[in-house]
């Protein structure tokens, strides 16, 4: 990023392209820190939820690399894609999600 303002990095969309799905945004920098939120969406929702949010020191101006994996009702998120995850617990439908 090559600002501190943050942004929608991944996102799926409904036909509308108001809410997000499935998907990763940065959130603003905030006394050097920011959050990737991941957003998942249960089928039907009017609203974009954010099933987790993840600390991190600022990424502006810099490379980085990072991922996020889900299974069952926990998101991990490796920063450097490497190392122990940050782990948060989401609400989730047993139901698939439809794209």
């Amino acid at each position: 990023p090559t600002s501190d303002q943050g942004g929608v990095i991944f996102a799926i969309t409904d036909s509308s392209r108001e809410v997000i799905n499935v998907g990763v945004r940065l959130a603003a920098v905030q006394g050097g820190n920011q959050d990737v939120i991941f957003y998942y969406n249960y089928l039907g929702k009017k609203n974009s939820h954010e099933a987790a949010r993840f600390p991190i020191p600022s990424m502006t101006n810099t490379w980085n690399r990072f991922a996020i994996a889900v299974q069952d009702d926990k998101v991990m998120f490796y920063l450097g894609c490497e190392g122990e995850p940050q782990v948060m617990r989401m609400e989730r439908s047993a139901d698939k999600l439809q794209l």
